[in-house]
């Protein structure tokens, strides 16, 4: 919303009982986000406007002046079609005696007409009164906890949350409510249930998994299960056979435990296996889960972890791939047709990579692995990254020559020279990594990085912006520190010669500040700048030339009295804005893509939303 008046300022809405929207403006010349200090003579603390909004092709309500209105009368209101007039209503009928209204109350519930299609919110109306006295009327509850409408049933489990501890048999009525047919009773229910707090509410609680869930039962879910944790944790103490064969359920309360929680509850199946599963135990712990669970089940420590490693996370893969490495070879042999078929078909590719780990590890060559990684280029480059998964140094050094080759493309038949573009890109971008961080030939590792870079150069201009790219630049420049440090500052050099510079750039919440004042950028050189809006308003990024920002700020401002202004992102259409994102809306990025001025010096950016530029600003530094 926006006017051509320069000192608008709206700062509240709220409906009329004639059914407008008045909109109050605080009207004052200065937007007042710092930039001026508390006694500028251009404050107006005089004025201030109410607007009254109407839809020019409907008529406003009727206004009824509800203050002269008999309680019969008031009554009558509540079966208004318009909510805000209800609750005006409800407003006055609560500074009434209660010795004087409940009785009409009851004479109005009896006069209702059952046939009418709203009848059951009649009845809601009526239990909210009782509730805004405090005065628990069961039968009536009862009676819409059983309405037909599904939104009168919702509303009465409300209700029913705030009695349940006066209301004799609460929780068998909450249990059948989680059970209710609609998913929006049941998340009434489920976060209702919290409120009892005891082994019963749990386990009621627990039938929310019986039936589909959304994002918002499973947040209502998890917020009820998380401050009931005490209650079930004590009870798994008591019953450490309930969560056995119980699917979804276990892995999902055991998964709000802590490490040390789970610690303290019998050691079950379902308690090792989410050991296993987790990122924050101990590489030991899980080994003696490893151990326990193929103890209990009586199959080799092997079964356990391939079972295991396929429903972890990626950091969890990969220390129970470690583990898998540690395993008899005898064993590793026994289920190499297993492990092949993780390589084959499984959809991780921490798994693919660590099963070529365990057979290799086995077998101390690639000898059965060595013609399928060759299929392709995705299995070549899952056999590398297996390959930089071997824990025994020894081995993961003995292929050095041939891991070279695939580097270099010599192994290939027709060497490629299309960067990201190439089909072998992941294979080749592997084999760079792996031979980089392999602790040996030092010397050669200058050049191998000068050659990777090299090939990194032949991506085509147009795609050294895409992610892809990026992110690979992103790679080498963590591959620096495996080159020694002598030659380090000369391949710094190198990659930022290459490709495009990425600037990451982000609005601090409610701060009015971007969260860098300068950055530094080469000349003529492809910048991606990556800008994050952490904060709850629209802002912008400019880019402006030198000398230029009060210029281009004040035509930014000029802007707000355009019927456009908001469309047009506030930026000038003036020379001196040399590259600007549009306005980016709160929690969301925008990627701009530019090429430096080649002339050096320092270029101005500024948020260009009215007022913002004075204070939301910093400096460009090309050199």
């Amino acid at each position: 919303m926006q006017s051509t008046d320069p000192n608008f300022r709206p700062i509240d809405i709220e409906f009329g009982p004639d059914g407008a929207l008045y909109l109050v403006d605080w009207y004052n010349p200065l937007i007042s986000h710092g930039e001026n200090p508390p006694r500028d003579p251009a404050r107006d603390k005089s004025h201030g406007r109410i607007w009254r909004i109407t839809y020019k092709n409907k008529p406003l309500l009727p206004v009824t002046d509800i203050s002269k209105q008999s309680i019969p009368e008031l009554l009558g209101n509540l079966k208004a079609y318009e909510d805000r007039f209800r609750y005006r209503t409800r407003l006055v009928l609560r500074e009434k005696a209660p010795e004087v209204l409940f009785p009409e109350i009851q004479k109005w519930l009896a006069a209702l007409d059952k046939n009418d299609e709203q009848y059951e919110h009649h009845l809601l109306e009526a239990l909210w009164l009782y509730q805004d006295f405090d005065i628990v009327e069961e039968k009536l509850l009862k009676r819409l906890l059983n309405a037909k409408q599904y939104e009168a049933r919702t509303a009465a489990v409300k209700v029913l949350r705030y009695w349940h501890d006066r209301i004799p048999g609460a929780l068998a009525l909450m249990k059948t409510a989680v059970n209710d047919p609609s998913p929006r009773v049941r998340l009434e229910a489920v976060v209702a249930l919290s409120f009892f707090n005891s082994e019963e509410a749990f386990l009621a609680a627990t039938d929310v998994f019986n039936y589909p869930t959304d994002y918002y039962l499973d947040y209502a879910a998890r917020e009820t299960f998380t401050f009931l944790k005490p209650v079930w944790l004590a009870y798994f103490q008591k019953n450490g056979n309930f969560i056995a064969n119980r699917g979804h359920l276990s892995g999902y309360l055991l998964n709000l435990a802590s490490k040390k929680e789970l610690a303290r509850l019998p050691q079950t199946t379902e308690v090792l296996t989410s050991l296993l599963s987790r990122t924050d135990t101990d590489l030991s712990d899980k080994k003696e889960a490893v151990a326990a669970l193929a103890k209990s089940r009586k199959v080799s420590t092997v079964n356990v972890l391939l079972e295991t490693v396929g429903s972890a996370s990626d950091k969890a893969q990969a220390e129970l791939i470690l583990i898998l490495q540690e395993s008899d070879p005898a064993v590793l042999q026994e289920h190499k047709q297993e492990l092949i078929r993780l390589i084959r078909e499984d959809s991780s590719r921490v798994v693919r990579a660590g099963a070529y780990a365990a057979i290799v590890t086995a077998e101390k060559s690639d000898r059965s692995v060595s013609e399928i990684a060759q299929e392709n280029d995705a299995h070549l480059a899952d056999y590398l990254t297996g390959l930089s998964y071997l824990a025994d140094p020894a081995l993961k050094v003995s292929f050095y020559n041939k891991v070279k080759k695939l580097a270099t493309g010599t192994s290939r038949t027709a060497a490629d020279k299309e960067g990201i573009q190439s089909p072998h890109f992941p294979a080749r971008s592997s084999a760079y990594t792996l031979l980089l961080r392999l602790p040996v030939h030092t010397d050669e590792k200058p050049e191998i990085f000068r050659n990777y870079l090299a090939y990194l150069a032949t991506t085509p201009e147009g795609l050294q912006s895409s992610a892809l790219f990026v992110n690979a630049m992103a790679d080498a420049r963590k591959l620096i520190k495996e080159i020694p440090l002598p030659y380090q500052a000369e391949a710094m050099q190198a990659l930022e010669s290459l490709g495009t510079m990425e600037i990451k750039l982000a609005a601090v919440e409610a701060k009015m500040a971007f969260d860098k004042d300068r950055f530094t950028v080469k000349a003529g050189k492809k910048v991606s700048l990556i800008f994050e809006n952490k904060d709850l308003m629209p802002h912008n990024v400019l880019v402006v030339g030198q000398g230029s920002a009060e210029k281009v700020g004040e035509a930014a401002d000029a802007m707000a009295n355009l019927k456009n202004g908001f469309e047009k992102n506030f930026v000038p259409e003036i020379p001196e804005v040399l590259f600007a994102t549009p306005l980016v809306n709160a929690g969301k990025s925008y990627q701009l893509n530019f090429t430096a001025p080649e002339k050096r010096g320092e270029y101005p950016f500024i948020c260009s939303f009215p007022g913002h530029w004075r204070v939301m600003k910093g400096i460009m530094i090309v050199e």
